[in-house]
């Protein structure tokens, strides 16, 4: 009967998870007042947790870009070129450098003092071959932390039944840093 009731507490904790990786130093999101306080270069290649893989600026801002080799990027500078409208820099420049024009409220929001790049919920489990059945919910966000520096927030969760029988609840939050360099 111990063994059995061990054995149930340590499925539960594998079942019912939370995973999160966070730079040193973490800092909460300041305050985004307007596209303007966006501007400035900043490194592409950010600062994440102990362990976790590379996260690049680029390839956060050109998702759908395949051609852009993230890890030649130095830099991403920001330019507010009137009220609302950004231009986006791969640096160094190059004649196969990125730039890109981001108009708020069309390009982008931002929406509780962060930009909102993606807000997704559904249920799982409709796909052939998916093998949890269940609701879950996604947001990616992009801004600047208390001390101005760039900063990065994705956060999942889960919870349903893997292959109808063993129920599983799940949440994450990985937060990368993308220091201010001018």
């Amino acid at each position: 009967m111990k063994v059995k009731n061990t054995l149930s507490t340590i499925l539960l904790f594998v079942l019912c998870s939370c995973i999160s990786t966070a730079p040193s130093g973490n800092l909460p999101f300041s305050t985004i007042e307007s596209a303007r306080d966006l501007t400035g270069t900043y490194r592409n290649k950010g600062i994440t947790g102990e362990g976790y893989p590379s996260v690049y600026l680029s390839k956060i801002i050109w998702r759908e870009d395949k051609a852009i080799v993230h890890e030649e990027i130095d830099a991403i500078s920001v330019v507010e070129l009137s009220p609302g409208l950004l231009e986006v820099k791969a640096l160094p420049i190059t004649e196969t450098s990125k730039v890109s024009h981001f108009k708020e409220d069309k390009d982008f929001e931002i929406q509780n003092r962060r930009i909102i790049l993606e807000n997704e919920s559904g249920i799982a489990g409709f796909k052939a071959d998916e093998p949890l059945v269940g609701p879950y919910y996604g947001r990616r966000e992009l801004g600047l932390d208390a001390s101005g520096h760039g900063k990065y927030k994705s956060s999942f969760s889960v919870a349903g039944l893997v292959y109808l029988v063993i129920p599983i609840a799940m949440g994450g939050t990985d937060e990368v840093r993308f220091e201010k360099q001018k």
